[in-house]
């Protein structure tokens, strides 16, 4: 059965029980906007236009009335939950108790959770207005970068910063915003065999690999297999931190119990509620790329 864990028997392997490869911890959750302690299913980020200042003509004037444009978007949140048992006659005959690693387990695939729900976010619908006038927008054509049967190439790099700084969607005034690329490990390996790459950018792509760095083009590049991918297509992201809102109602708790129903087996289990939203198309770029 699924939930039997012979293959760890004590007498039959090491005493050592190891999480198997996997992403453990969240890698986009500081690449954007957090709004935590949200009561409730839905909470509304708002959202303020620009405006133009007039000269002023006459003396003692009526004070003008711009009409800055508002709007909102919703943060709709969803619960999510992982759990799993260990069976007490299998831990008798482990040595380690593998109650902790369960639990690291459940933890991990919340975490890998939060950065599938800030890449959809990112790459779908966000739900605009309120009552009547509600509705959902998508990211346009035009955010949207062609594989074009390539990798990722220096001219995408290069594009992507373009599509974001004409539409004054990096604001570098402010300290707590950042340009994001979100990849998997392929697009570095892509860089890495430009040719004509100059030594100092291979420096910095190898680095990036290495993890020694992690910031190329003004971007910081975090690398993740999680990003969707159809075909050899493969959906990268650049974006701006402030063009995503992740909204938490209730971070990962975690707990440990015995189930009498279960025999008294140990059930670990693990919850949270969140949710995402974009908050503007012009903040987010997907940037396809050919992985084979």
């Amino acid at each position: 059965m699924a939930n039997e864990i012979t293959e760890a028997f004590a007498q039959q392997y090491s005493d050592n029980f190891i999480m198997l490869c996997q992403q453990k911890k969240s890698r986009l959750e500081s690449t954007v906007r957090v709004d935590s302690g949200i009561v409730g299913a839905s909470k509304t980020v708002e959202r303020m236009g620009s405006s133009t200042a007039q000269i002023r003509t006459t003396r003692h004037g009526d004070s003008p009335i711009m009409d800055t444009p508002f709007s909102r978007r919703w943060v709709d949140l969803a619960d999510y939950e992982w759990g799993d048992m260990v069976d007490e006659a299998d831990k008798i005959k482990l040595l380690p108790d593998p109650t902790s690693t369960v639990v690291a387990t459940g933890i991990a695939a919340l975490n890998r959770s939060k950065d599938a729900v800030i890449i959809a976010a990112a790459r779908g619908s966000a739900r605009v207005g309120t009552g009547a006038s509600a509705t959902t927008t998508a990211l346009p054509s035009g955010q949207k970068i062609a594989h074009g049967s390539a990798g990722m190439t220096l001219a995408k790099l290069i594009t992507a910063r373009g599509l974001l700084g004409r539409a004054e969607a990096y604001n570098a005034d402010d300290p707590g915003d950042e340009l994001v690329m979100v990849c998997s490990m392929e697009q570095i390996e892509n860089m890495l065999n430009i040719t004509g790459i100059t030594s100092a950018d291979y420096n910095s792509v190898k680095a990036l690999m290495t993890g020694t760095i992690n910031t190329f083009m003004g971007f910081t590049f975090k690398i993740t297999q999680l990003l969707p991918k159809v075909g050899n297509e493969r959906y990268c992201l650049a974006y701006v931190k402030s063009g995503i809102v992740l909204g938490i109602g209730a971070d990962i708790k975690s707990q440990v119990a015995a189930r009498p129903d279960k025999s008294f087996s140990v059930y670990a289990y693990g919850a949270m509620s969140l949710g995402a939203v974009r908050t503007e198309e012009e903040k987010v770029v997907e940037v396809s790329c050919n992985e084979a």
